[in-house]
């Protein structure tokens, strides 16, 4: 048995979401759980609606529980996960119905396929590769004028170091400049930055009004009745506890859009 994704199993069988991304919310949505859910969901279909029509194999680049993966087989796509985390693995296969064929790998290191793919869709994984090695790969697994479609979070200038929200996402002009050295050509660049900050509300709403909340009453609870367990848990799970409010600065919407653009990129490879 593997150790347990205890994150993914809260996001999936507690908070019931089966996407793993940020949501694409309309203007005036009121930020509720059923909400968030509805624009996941609308994120996913609008980059399936972006595909080209001559794209007919996919590869899901960080396919997580596999619920794009589903959206595009139900859609009438080929498609094929790659993710180098083996404990989202069967909750891939389930979602997938078993129809889509995974790949447990980084994607850098993921061989070649044939016949190769029309697309490689890259949904919140391209922050996690290497700029040169991820558009090198994904140059090499896709047919001679195939298509790269990014949604991601960029940094708008020059990451500063002290900044909380330069920590992740690559720096646009740099990606930009990278992929066309690599062989690609911009075809669509769309900005979704005011359509998806709804999903940092959400989330800094869900923490101050529940999970603080319980936390402060189950720790005020065990420190009544088990003061000694109490004392214990603390010295287990202080460091967690404080990674968890350090990163709060994070959800910071305006904070978000001085320093990021939420970009939506396709890209396509000269033959």
């Amino acid at each position: 048995m593997g150790k347990v994704n205890w994150a993914l199993r809260f996001y999936r069988d507690v908070l019931k979401l089966r996407y793993l991304h940020y949501g694409l919310w309309d203007a005036g949505t009121a930020l509720t759980l059923e909400n968030l859910q509805h624009a996941q969901e609308a994120y996913s279909r609008h980059l399936i609606s972006l595909f080209p029509q001559d794209v007919h194999r996919v590869l899901d680049v960080g396919c997580g529980t596999g619920s794009n993966s589903l959206l595009l087989l139900e859609a009438g796509y080929s498609v094929e996960g790659v993710s180098p985390d083996p404990h989202e693995g069967e909750a891939y296969r389930a979602t997938t119905r078993g129809k889509a064929p995974l790949h447990v790998s980084k994607f850098e290191e993921m061989p070649p396929v044939s016949p190769s793919f029309d697309l490689v869709l890259m949904a919140e994984s391209c922050q996690y590769i290497k700029v040169q090695p991820g558009l090198t790969q994904a140059a090499r697994l896709l047919r001679g004028s195939g298509y790269l479609l990014v949604s991601d979070y960029f940094v708008k200038g020059m990451k500063e170091t002290e900044c909380p929200q330069c920590r992740s996402g690559h720096e646009v002009a740099g990606y930009l400049r990278t992929a066309e050295e690599a062989g690609f050509t911009l075809r669509r660049q769309e900005d979704i930055t005011a359509q998806v900050l709804p999903t940092l509300d959400f989330a800094l709403m869900f923490y101050r009004s529940y999970v603080k909340p319980a936390r402060e009453l189950g720790a005020a609870y065990l420190r009544e009745r088990h003061p000694w367990l109490s004392r214990i848990l603390w010295g287990l799970l202080r460091k967690r506890i404080r990674r968890l409010e350090d990163g709060l600065p994070l959800l910071d919407g305006a904070a978000f859009a001085r320093c990021k653009s939420y970009l939506v990129l396709l890209f396509q490879r000269s033959p």
